[in-house]
């Protein structure tokens, strides 16, 4: 993440110098504002799934449920902040592997559920376009993912269970 960096992220958690966190504020302010001037630069030659996912769904805290890979697709399976906003599948047609970073947040501010906490877009200068999405989670790992074109599906929960309950029944 160049924008959102795990290292500001962990700024703005509590300390006991509440000037550290008023300069990460100030900090995180002007990360908005530089990605939004970085995006408008790139944003007309991004996916059409890739400007539906900035312009109409918002996956801050939302759960990653799972991904899965096959030779050139990823598919990213998230369930909204919500359980009646229901499931977001995003499906990456890949350019490389996708990257999963174990530490990008220091374990102390690590924690369950992964909830999505922030992303960005970000695009190669080559002649074929190339994106990445970056994703940072809760659970401290940073997803990498270098595509070339991105799928967006949303589904209505069909049952509409809480978080963490469990739909199997077991037999008496």
């Amino acid at each position: 993440m160049k924008y959102f960096t795990p290292d500001l992220y962990r700024r703005l958690q509590p300390s006991s110098d509440p000037s550290t966190v008023d300069q990460a504020l100030m900090d995180w302010d002007q990360a908005e504002n530089d990605y939004s001037v970085s995006l408008t630069g790139f944003r007309n030659r991004l996916p059409a799934g890739a400007t539906s996912l900035l312009d109409h769904i918002r996956l801050h805290d939302a759960e990653r449920i799972d991904g899965w890979q096959s030779t050139d697709r990823f598919v990213l399976l998230v369930r909204m902040e919500s359980p009646s906003q229901g499931l977001v599948e995003l499906t990456y047609s890949l350019e490389d592997d996708p990257q999963l970073i174990d530490d990008a947040l220091p374990a102390e501010f690590a924690n369950d559920p992964p909830l999505w906490l922030h992303d960005e877009f970000s695009v190669e200068n080559s002649l074929k376009p190339v994106f990445t999405h970056s994703i940072l989670f809760a659970d401290g790992r940073e997803l990498r993912i270098r595509f070339v074109d991105l799928a967006v599906r949303q589904y209505a929960t069909f049952f509409a269970a809480p978080k963490g309950a469990s739909l199997t029944t077991s037999a008496p």
